[in-house]
């Protein structure tokens, strides 16, 4: 092969570009995307949240309500993430919230 005109990156320029530092906007970005990711997702089941069934723990996550009480339940399917693991060992570990759109009461 060869004479085809194009190169392979040596170790040195991929071994520069990775070790770079994040900037201060891209951590910030980092950040920003991670916080409006919690606000918006379970912490639990990891899909967006369902407004009427909102509740939270005693450290300010927010959780949909049936995935707490899906993963509260017995089952024989393992699970990466249960409410055991984030420290909620029954329904009285969390408090519905209220949410009302537009400022409304």
């Amino acid at each position: 092969m060869g004479n085809d005109g194009g190169s392979i990156r040596k170790r040195r320029e991929l071994v520069k570009n990775a070790a770079r530092a994040p900037t201060t906007f891209e951590l910030k970005a980092t950040a920003l995307e991670s916080l409006a990711h919690a606000w918006a997702h379970c912490a639990l089941s990891r899909e967006p949240f369902d407004v009427d069934t909102l509740v939270s723990d005693w450290r300010g996550r927010l959780y949909n309500y049936e995935a707490i009480f899906k993963g509260l339940m017995p089952s024989d399917e393992p699970v990466d993430v249960t409410p055991m693991s984030l420290g909620i060992k029954s329904l009285r570990d969390v408090a519905r919230l209220k949410v009302s759109k537009n400022g409304d009461k």
